[in-house]
């Protein structure tokens, strides 16, 4: 009894097709490299062909929330939960929080770090809250343009 197994190897840049590379990355939801480990080519390689086949570059960086690769610093809010972003309930009362206290309050970036600290509530690493930390996460949590 013989048996066939069909699994293309590419080795050879030339033999690694576009509509196979645009077929890994649209049908199988692949990133750029993954799809050059798999066809044994160049990250290059691969962002070239995809490129000369016009597919836009913007989901290629890994920080789409259904494909997330930077499981060591998600945004603050977030955590990585099997590679997907997940809402970090603790961290969003805490957003919610400062925004609060900047909009509803109009407290300074320098008393809510205080007042965080004095309440207990710590940042991600554990440490103490600094006022640049603050005024960065309002600015990307909030819909309203930040006052300096």
């Amino acid at each position: 009894m013989k048996l066939n197994d069909s699994i293309s190897i590419f080795t050879i840049p030339k033999k690694a097709k576009s509509e196979d590379l645009t077929h890994f990355y649209h049908q199988d939801g692949l990133t750029c490299t993954q799809i050059a480990a798999k066809v044994g080519v160049s990250k290059q390689l691969v962002l070239r062909r995809l490129g000369k086949c016009e597919i836009n570059n913007n989901r290629m960086n890994g920080r789409t929330p259904d494909n997330y690769r930077h499981w060591l610093n998600p945004p603050y809010g977030t955590k990585v939960v099997r590679g997907k972003l997940k809402p970090n309930t603790e961290e969003v009362k805490v957003i919610r929080l400062v925004i609060k206290f900047r909009d509803d309050n109009k407290w300074s970036w320098q008393k809510i770090t205080t007042h965080l600290n004095d309440m207990g509530i710590s940042n991600r690493v554990g440490k103490k809250w600094r006022p640049t930390s603050i005024r960065f996460i309002h600015k990307k949590n909030n819909k309203k343009p930040a006052s300096p």
